[in-house]
């Protein structure tokens, strides 16, 4: 059953949320924020730990499946890498003019997936080392996460959402908003994607068929990340008035 009914609220940001990530035992959220801070909280809403290694704010974080490295990315064009585990930072390496619109770790932990302003970079954990990209002018300035599944799921200006899988075989697109897409996750388990749009609508939709299966916002401020939980019961989203919210949405 999905429901829009908010179950926490985080509160700490002195301005708006730009990223949101779930750790994989679901015990730890971590947001970035336009303050050039990254904070983690515990699941009654407590503050747990803080970063400040960025000189601009922090657009995209993400969490790697083992719980190890956490990543983030700020507008000084700067992707840095934490050793959670050791809890250090592991590296960094900058992406010059270019502004980073997605970042995300490969379902092994091997693998961080850069999302960059025409393409997709694709680079090794922890050497950094750049592996490959992917130009793609239909997903100019994609929004790009891995699902469990293996597959890449793009989101575009132009409102679709691509499932790409690793064969040949033709995608699954659908029109998922009439505005650019904002933010996108999958659930654990592969089954539910979840979108955000420029006009504040975010959106869960079935990842085989592209049928809509709720509409959580209507509208209203600009949802800049969406985390689902480990257990893919809870949808976490931080938007662009400063508010992070916990939607239940377990499906039965």
């Amino acid at each position: 059953m999905t429901t829009r009914e908010v179950r926490t609220e985080l509160i700490g940001h002195k301005s708006l949320v730009m990223s949101i990530a779930f750790a994989p035992d679901g015990k730890t959220i971590f947001t970035s924020g336009f303050d050039g801070t990254i904070r983690g909280w515990d699941k009654f809403g407590e503050q747990i730990n803080l970063r400040q290694n960025h000189s601009q704010p922090v657009n995209r974080i993400t969490v790697s499946s083992d719980g190890r490295w956490l990543a983030s990315v700020g507008r000084d064009s700067k992707v840095v890498v934490w050793d959670l585990k050791k809890n250090i930072r592991a590296g960094n390496f900058s992406i010059g003019n270019n502004r980073c619109y997605t970042l995300d770790f490969s379902p092994d932990s091997k693998i961080l997936m850069v999302g960059e302003r025409t393409h997709v970079a694709y680079h090794e954990i922890p050497s950094l080392k750049r592996l490959h990209s992917t130009s793609e002018h239909e997903f100019s300035m994609p929004r790009a996460i891995f699902a469990n599944t293996g597959e890449t799921i793009l989101g575009n200006q132009k409102g679709r959402v691509s499932v790409i899988t690793s064969s040949d075989s033709q995608p699954l697109s659908f029109q998922a908003h009439e505005r650019s897409i904002n933010a996108l996750a999958c659930s654990p388990d592969g089954r539910t994607i979840a979108t955000a749009a420029l006009d504040g609508s975010l959106r869960l939709w079935h990842r085989k068929t592209g049928r809509l299966m709720a509409e959580l916002v209507e509208s209203g401020p600009q949802w800049n990340s969406l985390a689902f939980s480990p257990d893919g019961n809870h949808l976490a989203g931080g938007n662009h008035a400063g508010e992070v919210r916990l939607w239940s949405c377990g499906v039965k």
